[in-house]
C-alpha cells in the first residue's frame, strides 16, 4: 500500500522512478549496525557461546535439519519497494521511534512521526 501511494505521490509531483526489479546488492538495505545479524548459536548467561553438545536435543535436531532459512518471495521486489523500505527506515531512526510500541507514544509523538513520513514523501491516505 505505502508503495503503491509513494507512486502516486511521484507521479502528481514529476518525481522520476525507475520501475526496475531490484538485484541482488539493491535488495540489501544498507543499514549496517556492526552487529551480525546471522544466528551463530545458542548463548549461555554470560554472554559466550555454549557448545552444540550442551544444546537441548531439539536445537540439535535444528541445526542438522538442511531447511532453508527464509522462503523466496513469490513477487519480485521493486528499486522502488526497496527505497520506500529505507525511506521508512530513515524516517523510524531519525525520530527514534522505531523501538516504542504503538500504544506508548502520545499524540505529539505520533504527529511528528507523521510529519516525518510526510516530509519523506510517505503518505497515508
Amino acid at each position: 500500500m505505502l508503495e503503491k501511494n509513494y507512486r502516486t505521490y511521484c507521479s502528481l509531483n514529476g518525481i522520476p522512478l525507475d520501475d526496475g526489479v531490484a538485484d541482488a546488492k539493491d535488495g540489501e538495505m544498507d543499514l549496517d549496525d556492526g552487529e551480525d545479524d546471522e544466528w551463530n548459536g545458542i548463548a549461555d548467561d554470560d554472554g559466550g557461546d555454549m557448545d552444540v553438545d550442551d544444546a537441548p536435543d531439539f536445537f540439535k535436531e535444528m541445526a542438522a535439519s538442511n531447511t532453508p532459512a527464509k522462503t523466496p518471495s513469490r513477487k519480485p521486489k521493486t528499486k522502488v519497494g526497496m527505497l520506500v523500505r529505507q525511506k521508512i527506515q530513515r524516517v523510524l531512526d531519525e525520530t527514534e521511534l522505531g523501538e516504542k510500541r504503538a500504544s506508548k507514544i502520545d499524540e505529539t509523538d505520533f504527529l511528528s512521526l507523521l510529519h516525518a513520513f510526510n516530509q519523506e514523501g510517505i503518505h497515508f491516505a
